[in-house]
C-alpha cells in the first residue's frame, strides 16, 4: 500500500493586501484631487495602478476599484480611475476611500486600500491636491484644467492641527479577523486630524486582552492566542494647537470569533483513499461549526456539514464520493457564534489540502 500523507497548507488569500498599508492621517501621493469648488471636485487615482503593479508587486493585474465618499459607495469593483463629484456639501472636509483589487503574480486575488480627503469652499491653491503639488498646476496631464476661482468668498486654508477646543470625530471598526493568533483590524470614518489610532481587544466577558497604537487604517495585532469570542474598539488620537493630545470617543464594539485550528494529522485513521477525518480544536463560545470542502482544482467551496462536534469524517462532496488517488481535496472549518441575538462567523482564511501519493 502506498504511503498516505496529509499536507497542511495555509491559504491566506483575500484577507489583507501585500501592499504597504496607508497611514491613517496621510494624503496618498498616488491620488490627485483637483478642480475643487464650493460643491464639486475631480478625483483621479490612476497612479494607484502603477503603485500596485510595479516594484515588489510586479506582474500583478488590476481587476477593479471601489470609490467610497464617506459611507457612500460611488464606484464598486469597476475599471474606473477617476470620478467627478458634483453637488457635494460646501465648506466641508470630505473623506474618501479607494480599494484596488488585483491578481498578484502568483495568481492570488489581493487588494490595497487607502484614503484621502479634501475641503470644499477653499481656493484651489489652498488645498493639497494629493500629489504634493499646487492644485492650480496638477502634475497628471490627464486631469482637466482648473476652472476659475469660485465666486463665493474664500475660506482660510485647512489648519495643520485643530484648535485647543476641537474634538476628533469617532472612527469605527470596519473589520476584524483572527487567524493563527494574529488579529487583522481595519478602521474607517477616520477624522482627517487623526495622527494615530488606539485599538483595544477584549474577550466576551470584558477582560482587556490587548491594547495597541497604530498609524495605519489596516494593521495587525499579535498575541491573540486564545480561541474564543472577542470584541474590538478603536479611537482616534491627535494633537491640538498647543500640542496636547486630543482623543475621540471610543467606537462601538465589534464582535468577532476565532477560526478553529485544524489538528488533522497524517497517518492511519485520518487520511484514507475515500475519506478524510477532519478534527479541530474547540472555540469557547462557539454555537457550532461549518465544514467546507472542494476539489483542489475547483474555485467553489461547498458547505458539507454544520455540527456542534469538533470532528467530521468527510466522505462525499455534493453527493460524490472522495477519491484521493484521482484528486486532491481542500477543506476548512468556520466557527459560528451568537452575541446579543446577532450571528457572527469567524474568518475562513485557513484552508488545508489533503492528498495521497
Amino acid at each position: 500500500m502506498k504511503k498516505m500523507i496529509l499536507t497542511l497548507l495555509l491559504c491566506m488569500g483575500l484577507l489583507f493586501s501585500r501592499c504597504t498599508p496607508v497611514q491613517a492621517y496621510s494624503i496618498d501621493d498616488n491620488i490627485s484631487v483637483t478642480n475643487i469648488t464650493s460643491t464639486s471636485a475631480y478625483v483621479d487615482w490612476s497612479r494607484l495602478a502603477t503603485y500596485c503593479t510595479t516594484g515588489a508587486y510586479e506582474g500583478s493585474t488590476i481587476t477593479g476599484y471601489d470609490f467610497i465618499l464617506g459611507d457612500v459607495t460611488l464606484v464598486s469593483n469597476a475599471m474606473v480611475t477617476s470620478y467627478q463629484l458634483k453637488n457635494i456639501a460646501p465648506n466641508t472636509t470630505h473623506i474618501f476611500y479607494i480599494n484596488v483589487y488585483f491578481i498578484d503574480r502568483w495568481g492570488d486575488a489581493d487588494s490595497y486600500s487607502t484614503m484621502d480627503f479634501f475641503s470644499t469652499g477653499y481656493l484651489p491653491g489652498d488645498v493639497n491636491d494629493g500629489d504634493g503639488g499646487d492644485a492650480n498646476n496638477p502634475t497628471n496631464p490627464s486631469t482637466p484644467s482648473q476652472p476659475s476661482t469660485p465666486s463665493q468668498p474664500s475660506t482660510p486654508s485647512t489648519p495643520s492641527t485643530p484648535t485647543s477646543s476641537a474634538k476628533l470625530s469617532t472612527p469605527s471598526v470596519a473589520k476584524v479577523e483572527v487567524i493563527d493568533g494574529v488579529a487583522y483590524v481595519t478602521a474607517k470614518n477616520i477624522d482627517p486630524y487623526t495622527q494615530k489610532l488606539e485599538w483595544e481587544i477584549y474577550n466576551k466577558k470584558g477582560k482587556l486582552i490587548k491594547r495597541e497604537n497604530s498609524y495605519y487604517t489596516k494593521d495587525t495585532i499579535y498575541g491573540i492566542t486564545g480561541r474564543q469570542v472577542y470584541y474590538a474598539r478603536v479611537r482616534a488620537i491627535g494633537q491640538d494647537s498647543n500640542y496636547n493630545d486630543v482623543y475621540s470617543a471610543w467606537s462601538a464594539k465589534k464582535y468577532f470569533v476565532t477560526q478553529p485550528k485544524i489538528t488533522t494529522k497524517s497517518g492511519k485513521g485520518y487520511i484514507k483513499v475515500n475519506s478524510v477525518l477532519i478534527k479541530w480544536k474547540k472555540v469557547t463560545g462557539a454555537k457550532d461549526y461549518t465544514v467546507y470542502a472542494k476539489k483542489a482544482n475547483s474555485k467553489k467551496w461547498v458547505k458539507v456539514k454544520t455540527t456542534k462536534k469538533t470532528s467530521y469524517k468527510l466522505t462525499k462532496i455534493k453527493g460524490k464520493k472522495l477519491n484521493l488517488r484521482k484528486s486532491d481535496y481542500n477543506f476548512k472549518v468556520v466557527t459560528n457564534a451568537k452575541v446579543g441575538g446577532k450571528k457572527i462567523k469567524s474568518s475562513d482564511g485557513e484552508a488545508y489540502k489533503a492528498y495521497i501519493y
